[in-house]
């Protein structure tokens, strides 16, 4: 087929009114690449540098996004790149806050209610449905049996970020109701914002790509844990949750798995590891008891473990039911 042939086949906006040729586009998807790279380069100066340096470089990719998504060349990719204002956006949020020394408790119900406006607002502009989304409840019992996954995950991921507070006493001074609220509200929007925007819209440029992409993007939000092995974990606990909601169309599993990683990260693992003194704010009238040592700690990690692989049996189970 010559290119003339080809170009008859072509909608009009495809074809150059003067030439009668097809117009050849910049294929988007290495340009959203190019934006990961970026983002983690941002990643990386914000943690190794101030805050304040990574608050403005955020804005300026904020504000090259939300471009972007007006002046891109087709509708797949404005809407990728409106989604993906996201990012910087609670970023952006999350820097500003500390640097305003915004009281904490204040602080996590800001950043909630923030993004659940962001959330609501960019899914009704992307034009994405409810269900490419992942907003649908297919076999919820099997989803709820995902929240027992938390509890192995949750205090792997204390043990890759946190590895330092094993020996040392832990200090929350937020209030119970706040701080519950915000764990299991993030899990749930993080969900909503890394595996069913940016995974959907990404699906759409990238193809079966979308699912890695969407995990490197959540892991590279992991650098400023000054970790290898916990960005390392953060993408393959994204991956597995991007595959989970790829085979069975919903979010409900990974949300509420997302959430109880979050709870026992936060808090149930340093109340196993740590004086019951250390969390008075948030139990009043505690007791002190004792520490539990490291290797006693390493021990019921490695005996939790099997739960994982609970999770994983459901995700065979569901992709066989999708």
């Amino acid at each position: 087929m010559s290119d003339y042939e080809y170009a008859r086949l072509l909608p009009s906006h495809q074809v150059d009114a003067t030439t009668g040729m097809p117009v050849v586009r910049f294929h988007p998807a290495w340009l959203f690449w190019g934006y990961l790279l970026l983002l983690a380069t941002i990643e990386a100066i914000t943690a190794l540098t101030d805050l304040r340096i990574g608050l403005v470089l955020h804005v300026g990719l904020l504000f090259g996004l939300t471009l972007h998504s007006s002046l891109g060349a087709t509708e797949a990719e404005r809407r990728l790149a409106l989604v993906l204002t996201m990012v910087p956006l609670i970023r952006t949020v999350s820097l500003a806050l500390p640097l305003m020394d915004v009281p904490p408790a204040i602080w996590y119900p800001a950043v909630t209610v923030a993004l659940l406006m962001a959330v609501a607002v960019v899914a009704a502009q992307s034009g994405l449905t409810a269900r490419q989304i992942g907003l649908s409840t297919q076999q919820p019992t099997l989803h709820l049996m995902m929240i027992s996954g938390g509890l192995s995950i949750g205090a792997i991921q204390f043990a890759l970020v946190q590895p330092d507070l094993l020996n040392h006493t832990v200090v929350i001074a937020i209030p119970l109701p706040v701080l519950l609220l915000f764990l299991i509200g993030s899990g749930c929007i993080e969900e909503v914002i890394f595996r069913g925007l940016i995974q959907s819209a990404a699906q759409m440029v990238m193809g079966r790509q979308a699912l890695v992409y969407g995990a490197l993007v959540f892991a590279v939000l992991h650098i400023g844990y000054f970790s290898v092995p916990a960005v390392l974990f953060a993408f393959l606990l994204g991956l597995l949750f991007a595959y989970i909601v790829a085979l069975s169309g919903s979010l409900l599993g990974v949300a509420l798995l997302h959430s109880s990683i979050n709870v026992v990260q936060i808090l149930v693992v340093p109340l196993i590891v740590q004086p019951v003194t250390a969390f008075q704010n948030l139990l009043p009238g505690a007791t002190p008891t004792e520490t539990i040592t490291t290797s006693i700690v390493l021990l019921i990690l490695a005996g939790m473990t099997f739960i994982a692989g609970w999770v994983l049996l459901l995700l065979g189970y569901l992709a066989g039911r999708a």
